[in-house]
């Protein structure tokens, strides 16, 4: 199993179809999915089946990477994060969640600055971006300790259980050394 990102206490993979029923454990609670945009409550072991399984082609094809965060110390998942490439414009956008028995413990940050990290330097990306439902300021603050900016609030930008919510975006450019 290929190790794409480490951190120092992370480490990042893809996933596989042993990683479904564990998925769905961490996934199927509404204060987890709250916060995400297009995941359903309940969240089963068929729709994280149907999710791992599209993973190959967008990843093979440059499209977007999803990585499961494994905690290095126990070897379990605790987490995912993935990244889209827009080529034409040599950037992306990032989403991520952490398991809530793993909260408060700084690994969404680590996570975040390991795949901007790695956007850079092994995929030569020139800006990385993510947003944010407004309610989840604990998501800006990841960002911002990441070293990502505060961009703008997009007003009613998204529709989540038939409620317009705003987003909050931030982003992050490639420094260029000279």
């Amino acid at each position: 199993m290929k190790k794409y990102v480490e951190t120092e206490r992370l480490y990042f993979r893809r996933f596989n179809l042993n990683d479904a029923k564990e998925l769905a454990k961490q996934l199927n609670h509404r204060d987890m999915l709250e916060n995400l945009l297009h995941l359903p409550y309940p969240y089963t072991i068929d729709h994280a089946r149907w999710w791992i399984l599209q993973h190959d082609e967008l990843f093979d094809h440059d499209r977007i990477y999803e990585f499961a965060i494994i905690l290095k110390e126990t070897n379990k998942l605790i987490g995912s994060i993935g990244l889209s490439y827009i080529e034409k414009n040599k950037h992306g956008e990032t989403g991520y969640w952490i398991a809530k028995d793993y909260w408060g413990k700084g690994y969404a940050t680590e996570a975040l600055k390991g795949l901007i990290k790695w956007a850079f330097e092994e995929k030569d990306f020139h800006k990385v971006i993510a947003s944010h439902f407004a309610r989840n300021k604990a998501s800006g603050k990841v960002m911002q300790k990441a070293g990502m900016t505060y961009e703008g609030c997009q007003k009613e930008h998204i529709l989540k259980d038939g409620v317009f919510h705003d987003s909050i975006l931030y982003g992050i450019i490639k420094e260029i050394e000279e």
